[in-house]
């Protein structure tokens, strides 16, 4: 994004998927990962090779990957095979598609692309409700508009068990201490929006916190 770099994260979570009172353990493991131009779509086959080899490692339940560009619903299967994960739902196969993966069979609930920058995949597996999302990496205050729209289809689809995650293009209120540290990081920001009128990534001129 002109003079920012990307850094990529993944995040695992680990949540119970059933009352705490169960004497069974059983545990979901869920990564959340961009890929980050889909592996460069499909030309950097290092990276590809590197990733799998790592999500097989991790060996989690669900994963929810970001940036599939270049893939359709056969690629993205063929990957998700070799991380054991037998069962994919795709949101669209141009752009900057979202995906889940899964161990479980997946119901695909809906697929969102109007007022979103990226779109919103809404899809069921292991008895949870999945809300993968891609905000807009250019501007908090689209940002916060497709935050208003994907909290009303959560709450429209009126699910128990629910779970929104994605890349929110976003800082989070918990690294405000790390935050302060990266005054490097903030001048690239303030350089990015400064060449770029129509679009603010920072929110009043500091990192975006909002969603």
């Amino acid at each position: 994004m002109m003079c920012l770099s990307w850094i990529l994260v993944a995040v695992i979570v680990v949540i119970p998927s059933s009352p705490a009172a169960s004497e069974v353990e059983n545990d979901i493991r869920i990564i959340s990962y961009n890929i980050w131009n889909g592996f460069e779509w499909g030309k950097h086959e290092q990276r590809h090779a590197a990733f799998i080899d790592w999500m097989k490692a991790q060996d989690a339940d669900v994963a929810a990957l970001q940036e599939l560009c270049g893939y359709d619903m056969k690629k993205l299967q063929a990957d998700a095979a070799q991380w054991g994960h037998p069962h994919v739902a795709i949101l669209k196969t141009e752009g900057y598609p979202v995906g889940l993966t899964s161990k479980e069979p997946i119901t695909t609930k809906e697929r969102l692309l109007d007022g979103l920058w990226h779109g919103m995949l809404h899809a069921e597996t292991s008895g949870i409700d999945f809300f993968v999302v891609h905000l807009s990496p250019a501007d908090a205050e689209i940002r916060l508009k497709e935050a208003r729209i994907i909290t009303e289809c959560v709450a429209a689809a009126e699910v128990v068990d629910f779970l929104i995650l994605g890349d929110f293009n976003a800082h989070s209120p918990a690294d405000a201490d790390l935050d302060r540290e990266r005054q490097s990081l903030l001048e690239r920001y303030r350089c990015s929006d400064e060449g770029h009128e129509q679009h603010q990534n920072l929110l009043l001129g500091e990192f975006d916190v909002s969603v």
